[in-house]
């Protein structure tokens, strides 16, 4: 699940980024890049846990339903 952490985290390097290219200069892109990278890695992480969580949640349900099958 995306904590607010990692919401206000992205959130931070969006600004970032758009007070970047209000000055495009060339350390200012290796930031704007450094940032990008790095958001899109929290991004990821999230991914990764939102589809852990539903694999879970699949074994979970095809328990629930093998046990509605056994009683009547």
């Amino acid at each position: 699940m995306i904590k607010s952490k990692d919401i206000k985290a992205i959130k931070e390097s969006l600004k970032a980024i758009e007070t970047c290219q209000n000055e495009p200069t060339r350390e200012n892109q290796q930031l704007m890049a450094k940032i990008l990278c790095q958001t899109l890695d929290l991004l990821e992480q999230q991914d990764k846990k939102i589809l852990l969580m539903n694999k879970t949640l699949g074994k979970i349900a095809g328990k629930v339903m093998a046990n509605q099958r056994r009683w009547p």
